[in-house]
């Protein structure tokens, strides 16, 4: 990786974000790294994400013009600009600690040493971070599961098929073992089929060299339609996901910290608003004067969910990654900005501006260094994973890993003996899917107490 700014400007070296000391185990919870500042630097971006790219390599559906396209912002500054990107490239700089900057061939190191293989599991933010990552790597992009606009279950293949990714789509993180308990889920309210993927990843979340868990930004939209039925439920549910993947590791001979839980960004209301990286304040005032954006009031319950989730990683002895300090400072960065620049005021006014996505590049690309810089924690103290049996991930031939539409699902097929034994979800007393008539019955009416009562928040904008 290059050098580190403390090494540019000659000054005393700082300790690594990640070690705990010279000699000591990686500080693999730390959150050292969160005092800092966005710094522009005269750095070429380092990807160039298309949607041919995702079209015709990935298998997805998606135009130019489509919201799941990450690269329009690039695109957009390109067509205004005369075929030239104006977007300034920013990298996070910690203010108490060091950060290796990312270059390729060390991070293909790296990870050939503790990571050659890495599951992503989480929402569509998630689904970012693979694809900033296998971007940044060079990566060749595999199928994905479905033809569809989003990613739900894709591979990738970097550093010369030395390592390999795979993502599945997960919003509620739920860690099922049977297709039942998915359905359930899925029947309980039409909204929720969009919050829960098909795939299962047992075996992959086990076999992996590293796996990374996003919490994401879906859970109060499920508290939101479940009520007082699912105060319960991220914390049991993240508990079980957590306990059940660190066991399954344990039993190869996985230590426990490479089990990375990733928390959630911190979205900005009205993020088109800002033209530059914001300080903290900046932030807690915009939240603070928006009382009626869409989303605002689930946004605002993120806080509290991300110090749950960092709660249960350090109990599960799992590391945790927190960007939500990060994130608050980048409005400039998110997916609005495409959209204001390429539509009129006019009918830009009448959608819903997406202030939870980011452009790529972007600051994704920062928690994507994050994560690689962790890695490189483990390796300097001198981690090494146990081989997987049957080469794990490497299992799948090469040509077919990129090739087959959703190749990561051919690793659970000699998962489904073991699952068929595991317990249902179905029967913790959390589970809130089971009776949803019932359920929804019972949030119908204390909605309606609460709107006789003058109480709460609505969601319009």
């Amino acid at each position: 990786m290059l050098e580190t700014s403390q090494r540019r400007t000659g000054a005393a070296a700082s300790p690594w974000c990640f070690d705990g000391s010279a000699a000591g185990p990686s500080c693999n919870t730390c959150s050292r790294y969160a005092q800092g500042a966005w710094v522009q630097t005269e750095k070429p971006p380092l990807y160039r994400l298309t949607s041919s790219l995702l079209t015709v390599r990935a298998g997805v559906s998606i135009s130019n013009r489509s919201t799941h396209h990450y690269g329009n912002c690039a695109d957009q500054h390109e067509r205004r600009h005369g075929g030239r990107s104006s977007i300034p490239e920013r990298e996070w700089r910690p203010t108490g600690c060091r950060l290796e900057q990312f270059e390729r061939e060390r991070a293909c190191a790296t990870l050939r040493s503790v990571g050659r293989s890495l599951l992503i599991v989480g929402d569509s933010t998630t689904g970012q971070l693979f694809l900033s990552i296998s971007m940044m790597l060079g990566a060749t992009l595999g199928r994905n599961r479905d033809k569809k606009s989003v990613l739900n279950d894709v591979t990738a293949s970097a550093c010369n098929d030395t390592v390999r990714i795979s993502f599945v789509r997960r919003d509620l993180l739920l860690f099922a073992m049977h297709q039942h308990e998915i359905g359930q889920v899925r029947r309980c309210n039409p909204r929720f089929r969009e919050l829960i993927g098909t795939s299962l990843y047992p075996r992959r979340a086990s076999i992996a060299d590293a796996v990374v868990l996003s919490t994401g930004h879906h859970h109060p939209a499920v508290q939101e339609q479940l009520g007082r039925s699912a105060d319960a439920f991220f914390t049991r549910s993240l508990n079980h996901t957590l306990q059940s993947i660190a066991r399954l590791r344990a039993a190869r001979g996985k230590p426990p910290a490479s089990l990375v839980v990733l928390g959630a960004t911190l979205p900005v209301p009205h993020c088109t608003r800002y033209s530059q990286p914001i300080d903290l304040a900046e932030y807690l005032a915009a939240d603070a004067g928006e009382r009626r954006v869409r989303y605002g009031n689930s946004w605002r319950r993120i806080t509290r969910l991300n110090w749950v989730a960092s709660t249960l990683a350090r109990a599960a002895g799992a590391s945790y990654l927190a960007v939500d300090e990060l994130s608050a400072r980048r409005p400039d960065a998110a997916m609005a900005q495409a959209a204001a620049a390429a539509e009129p005021t006019s009918e830009a006014a009448k959608r819903v501006p997406d202030c939870l996505h980011y452009c790529q590049p972007g600051p994704t690309d920062a928690w994507s260094n994050l994560l690689l810089n962790l890695l490189a924690s483990w390796q300097r103290g001198g981690l090494r994973l146990p081989a997987a049996a049957g080469d794990g991930f490497f299992g799948v031939e090469a040509d077919k890993w990129v090739s087959m539409r959703g190749a990561g699902l051919h690793l659970e097929r000699s998962s489904q003996r073991s699952a068929d034994k595991a317990p249902s979800l179905t029967k913790e007393w959390w589970w809130p899917f089971g009776n949803c008539s019932r359920t929804r019955e019972k949030r119908a009416t204390e909605l309606d107490v609460t709107r006789r009562g003058g109480g709460g928040a609505g969601r319009g904008s």
